[in-house]
């Protein structure tokens, strides 16, 4: 393996199964991060075709997504609820925020 130490590797914007075609590398499993509506409703292609354990949920960057494209749609209720069923449904663990530190070190 051209990586040992590494085991996984996030890809940032993913919202297609192409995004993830330049990033295969052997014995390295990806995992696509979530950032707008459009990878949510693309979630079964992605994983049909890509075949991951792991996806990252975005909340921040899709708030800010879901607030331009889709202004007065319940963050919650009309997106994550069911793209995390979806999810449980394929056998994707999804790897959420739990919030953020900040450090002047």
């Amino acid at each position: 393996c051209l990586y040992p130490n590494i085991a996984y590797l996030a890809i940032s914007n993913v919202e297609t199964p192409e995004d993830l075609d330049y990033w295969h590398i052997d014995d390295v499993s990806l995992v696509p991060k979530i950032e707008t509506a459009v990878g949510i409703q693309g979630i079964e292609t992605l994983a049909d075709k890509c075949h991951f354990k792991y996806v990252m949920l975005d909340h921040g960057d899709l708030f800010l997504d879901l607030q331009k494209n889709y202004p007065g749609d319940d963050l919650y209720i009309s997106w994550i609820d069911p793209f995390l069923l979806t999810c449980c449904d394929l056998n994707i663990n999804v790897l959420r925020e739990r919030g953020l530190v900040f450090s002047d070190e």
